[in-house]
């Protein structure tokens, strides 16, 4: 089996956001909880500055699972279901079997559109089927993209 480097890429970014996700006790004390305060000191020490202005927020929305997924491919912990609207997808199928989604994610605060890519085996591996992240992708009124017909070329009429 040959490894490419978006392979081994892949591999890597999957292998950090799943050692991120796990919440350091900053501020410890045994009479006080302060687990929301830990929270906003884990999302200023991975510069997440989003998440830690919506902490239970994410956990309400729904589709966390989802979400979460979804924001991982773009590079983030998640999305906010409220950003769901600037994303642009379409599914993949190979032999009528759906094996990836392409996302193009317009962030407005930013200006700039993100591309990526969701395999089936990132899907399977979160618990979640490609159909669980179509229905938070359209309840969140995300813009699914047709495939476009194919082009009939114009035979020239010189040799």
């Amino acid at each position: 089996m040959k490894i490419t480097r978006s392979h081994i890429r892949s591999i890597l970014k999957e292998a950090l956001f799943t050692e991120s996700k796990e919440m350091l006790p900053i501020i410890v004390s045994r009479f006080e909880n302060f687990e929301t305060m830990n929270r906003i000191a884990n999302y200023a020490l991975t510069n997440d500055i989003k998440g830690a202005l919506s902490d239970s927020k994410h956990k309400s929305d729904p589709g966390v699972k989802e979400r979460e997924v979804i924001g991982n491919s773009l590079t983030m912990d998640y999305i906010d279901f409220d950003d769901i609207k600037n994303i642009t997808y379409q599914i993949r199928k190979t032999g009528g079997v759906p094996v990836r989604i392409d996302i193009d994610y317009s962030d407005p605060s930013v200006g700039g559109v993100d591309y990526a890519n969701i395999t089936a085996d990132q899907i399977k591996r979160a618990g979640l089927s490609i159909t669980d992240i179509e229905e938070i992708l359209s309840a969140g009124k995300a813009k699914l993209r047709k495939k476009s017909p194919p082009v009939q070329r114009t035979p020239s009429m010189y040799d």
